[in-house]
């Protein structure tokens, strides 16, 4: 396991922006790529001290929370649709367009879900 501190905060900064390159540039699956930013986030201190060693310490890197909840919650709904292209396509261009956002520094794009599947933007 990697070491705590600042060290692995910064490792997991540039592993979530080197996974959102690869989903801008469309060098992946957007599914495989999104899920990797949580275990990313998890796995260095997103939302606590240390994942396997101390559960009740606080967050050793809490900024990458955001970024890991909101490519969980895509990949979800991804997965949840695959089989339908129109939506999957819908959910795919959103995880793009989160990535594209968080490259260059912005808030990654708000949604909700409607009934039919598809996101609305908010």
């Amino acid at each position: 396991m990697a070491s705590v501190g600042p060290g692995l905060c910064s490792q997991g900064i540039q592993k979530i922006r080197e996974l959102a390159e690869q989903i801008a540039h469309r060098a992946g699956d957007h599914l495989r790529l999104a899920n990797a930013i949580y275990w990313v986030a998890w796995t260095h201190g997103g939302w606590v001290g240390q994942p396997g060693e101390n559960m009740d310490a606080d967050p050793s890197c809490p900024e990458l929370a955001d970024p890991g909840a909101h490519f969980l919650q895509l990949a979800d709904a991804l997965e949840e649709h695959q089989e339908v292209a129109a939506i999957r396509d819908a959910y795919i261009a959103l995880i793009e367009d989160s990535a594209v956002a968080y490259l260059e520094g912005r808030p990654m794009p708000d949604y909700e879900y409607q009934q039919d599947g598809f996101p609305k933007r908010t």
